[in-house]
């Protein structure tokens, strides 16, 4: 019956129990299986037990079923009643059910009705066996604040001292708990006292107190006690518990050599231990292999860390501590990780994603794809696609924080050569095109000769995956290179391939013969748009592609050169034999566009624009200007900024004035427009700070600081801003000029409009003080 009950089968135990319990002496033990099965219920059917006298038995046979009952959980003290009832009337609870009677109430009442019911049961006389002891052991030890768990060991020492066992099983929380009591009441010979009698006993010594004794051989400096119990630990590969494992790691990896380290993170290996330890641990072992060079340990160490498939965290943890030491080392840990993991794929996008963040993601993004193409996996799209997008994004960090320590240590040029050996396989992947083609300008950005490279790389694709977008990419990249020649060779292959041109691809072109022009004789330096303001520098770095491609091809703010010359505004005197040839070049695409029969949009009409002012073509400028709204596109504020300039460089700044104050002025426009219709699409035109700063620069050029002030003035109120160049240009002509009252007001604003001042701003700034206070 017994075994069938330990089977389960409940049917088999209920047949044999009608069988056994007409016996006397089996009632106990058919009582006993029935609540195990949670069929107490059926015991008065199988055992009238009114038939048979009052005794001992009868007696536990009825507190058996009281501590089965429902009802004990709604009410515990009720069980406490029922077992001192039957002890004033002389019967004694069994061993087992002494043991029961508290655990149950605990479980239903809490520990102090538990501790009271304790207290109450082995005063009346109930059996204190060792299993009762240790029960309370742990009742006791919950609040280690108390002595009473010392008194309850100490009584549980005896009969343990008296008894003979082959087998015992210690409550481990519980003897820790006592350890702790021990150390902080009686001391620490006390708590090693216990800790050697219990060592003494048939127990698993993974039960035994080590973690108490660790922790206070670890506060107290004891080094010579703790390598002591180390060795035993590891000897004997007694497993620790987390906080254990964690104490010693820590006091090893501050106080020993890295084999030692070694060595007891592979005992933990072996006692299926290894994954309590914390990260921090990690990243102190990995900085000491590779500091010390300890190969054979850190090989071990990261296949270590494979096996129990560590989290990414800890991965990200370790590669930022290796990638600030040696990058070599960082790529050897990639390498070895992926080579160990049965599943590669999935080793590498944890990686990825441990890196997701770093500012060394683009160092372990190159490192995966260079290591899955080792072994000939094919990543999909969107694991090369995260690669990419790694590279990219630390590529704009670089280029945008040049200063930082990590920008420094990561080169442009290594980030270069990151994308293009990784473009062809992002290819065939088939990563999302805007990444590719974000790769590809970025790459025929970097020289001017740089769009061979990506030629290259176009040519070794499949003729099934060239996109045109690959090619207006490298074509972009060109443009801002000012280089003629690669833009024409560009031309050429997508001509050679039979690829039809799109408007995007011969704005580019154009773009790149209009501003091909010296530095002194093309458009004003780079500005800040507002669109370029308004964007969330958190922005999703996909999104922040997809609307790259969207803008392209406005290259004519974000890719001119870094400061205007002087003069440009000012004079206005281009080569113009050099701008005559530019223009040509120009117009030549204008007539490529017709016979194509495509449509020109913005960008076609702002480049054509800015090649006929450098030409000095103003007649067929304003001609473009008519040509464009009656086409139905109407202006916008890139075409609004050509055209002030188209006048600037006519030496007609009463025309320029005319169209800035016209710019979102419904009835000036309209005014306006009654003579000429082009100035009515004013009206809709947003103000932008390109159209503030042409007059900004022209007015310092001149040097007429109050007017320059004025429209400095009317930028910020209308909470817009400029590119550091411009501050820097106006404050510097300030400062020579002595216009104190100038130079404090354009600090103001840009304090309240939040400008972010650069070195060249602060030394101006320091300048012009220090000569201030010394006069």
């Amino acid at each position: 019956m017994q075994n069938a009950a330990k089977r389960g089968d409940t049917e088999l135990t209920m047949a044999m129990a009608e069988l056994v319990a007409q016996s006397p002496g089996s009632i106990p033990s058919v009582v006993k299986i029935l609540c195990k099965l949670d069929r107490a219920d059926y015991v008065p059917e199988l055992v009238p037990l009114h038939k048979f006298p009052d005794n001992n038995i009868i007696a536990n046979v009825r507190l058996e079923l009281a501590i089965s009952d429902p009802k004990v959980a709604i009410q515990p003290h009720k069980l406490l009643k029922h077992a001192l009832t039957m002890m004033e009337r002389g019967f004694t609870p069994s061993f087992r059910l002494t043991r029961d009677i508290i655990d149950k109430i605990w479980l239903c009442g809490g520990r102090q009705l538990a501790i009271r019911a304790y207290e109450e049961l082995t005063a009346a006389g109930a059996p204190k066996s060792v299993n009762v002891m240790l029960l309370a052991l742990k009742l006791y030890s919950r609040d280690t604040t108390k002595e009473e768990s010392i008194g309850v060991y100490e009584e549980l020492r005896e009969h343990l001292a008296a008894a003979d066992f082959n087998a015992l099983v210690l409550p481990q929380p519980a003897i820790s708990a006592l350890a702790m009591v021990l150390i902080e009441k009686r001391g620490i010979d006390a708590a090693q006292a216990a800790f050697d009698f219990l060592s003494t006993l048939p127990t698993l010594q993974a039960n035994l107190p080590f973690t108490p004794l660790i922790q206070y051989y670890v506060n107290s400096n004891m080094v010579e006690k703790l390598e002591i119990l180390l060795r035993r630990i590891v000897q004997h590969d007694i497993p620790l518990s987390i906080s254990g494992v964690n104490l010693c790691c820590e006091f090893l990896v501050a106080n020993s050599k890295v084999i030692d380290v070694a060595n007891f993170l592979r005992y933990l290996e072996r006692t299926n231990t290894l994954d309590y330890v914390s990260d921090s641990v990690f990243e102190k072992f990995f900085a000491m292999c590779a500091s010390e060079y300890r190969a054979i340990d850190f090989e071990w160490a990261v296949g270590a860390l494979v096996k129990i498939d560590r989290k990414w965290t800890t991965w990200r943890v370790i590669i930022e501590c290796l990638a600030t030491k040696n990058t070599r080392v960082l790529s050897a840990t990639v390498r070895l990780a992926i080579r160990l993991s049965t599943e590669k794929l999935v080793m590498a996008g944890m990686l990825l994603q441990a890196t997701s963040t770093s500012a060394w993601r683009a160092v372990l993004a190159d490192d995966v794809a260079a290591a899955l193409r080792v072994y000939n996996i094919a990543a999909s799209g969107p694991m090369y696609g995260q690669i990419l997008q790694a590279i990219i994004t630390t590529y704009k960090e670089r280029k945008q924080l040049a200063s930082t320590v990590h920008g420094y240590r990561i080169s442009v040029t290594y980030l270069i050569k990151a994308l293009s050996r990784n473009v062809l396989p992002a290819v065939k992947a088939d990563v999302k095109p805007d990444l590719i083609s974000s790769a590809l300008l970025i790459i025929s950005s970097s020289s001017p000769t740089a769009y061979e490279k990506c030629l290259g790389l176009l040519h070794d694709m499949h003729e099934s995956r060239r996109q045109l977008p690959f090619y207006a990419a490298t074509a972009r990249g060109c443009a801002r290179q000012r280089s003629v020649t690669g833009i024409e060779e560009v031309m050429r292959v997508v001509l050679q391939h039979s690829i039809t041109p799109n408007i995007r691809l011969l704005n580019i072109v154009m773009n790149c013969y209009a501003c091909s022009a010296p530095q002194s004789m093309s458009h004003i330096g780079p500005l800040v748009t507002q669109s370029d303001l308004e964007q969330d520098p958190e922005q999703d770095p996909e999104q922040d592609q997809a609307q790259e491609q969207d803008n392209e091809p406005d290259l004519e703010e974000s890719d001119a050169p870094a400061f205007p010359d002087a003069g440009t505004m000012a004079s206005g005197h281009p080569n113009l034999q050099f701008q005559q040839v530019a223009l040509n070049k120009v117009l030549s695409i204008w007539e490529q566009i017709g016979q194509l029969e495509l449509s020109p949009d913005h960008d076609t009409y702002t480049m054509m624009l800015q090649a006929a002012g450098n030409a000095h073509k103003f007649k067929m400028g304003e001609d473009l200007i008519s040509r464009m709204i009656d086409s139905g596109l109407g202006l916008n504020p890139s075409t609004v900024y050509r055209w002030i300039r188209l006048r600037m460089l006519n030496d007609d700044i009463e025309g320029a004035l005319t169209i800035f104050d016209a710019i979102g002025n419904a009835e000036k426009s309209n005014q306006l427009g009654a003579h000429d219709a082009r100035y009515s699409s004013l009206q809709s035109v947003a103000l932008m700070p390109s159209h503030f700063v042409i007059f900004i620069h022209r007015y310092i050029s001149s040097q007429d600081l109050d007017t320059a002030m004025v429209f400095f003035r009317q930028l910020h109120m209308q909470g817009l801003k400029a590119a550091l160049w411009v501050y820097s240009l106006f404050l510097s002509n300030l400062a020579n000029a002595n216009r104190r009252d100038l130079f404090i007001e354009a600090m103001k604003y840009m304090l309240v409009s939040n400008i972010t001042l650069d070195a060249e701003v602060m030394q101006i700034v320091r300048e012009y003080y220090s000569a201030t206070r010394s006069d």
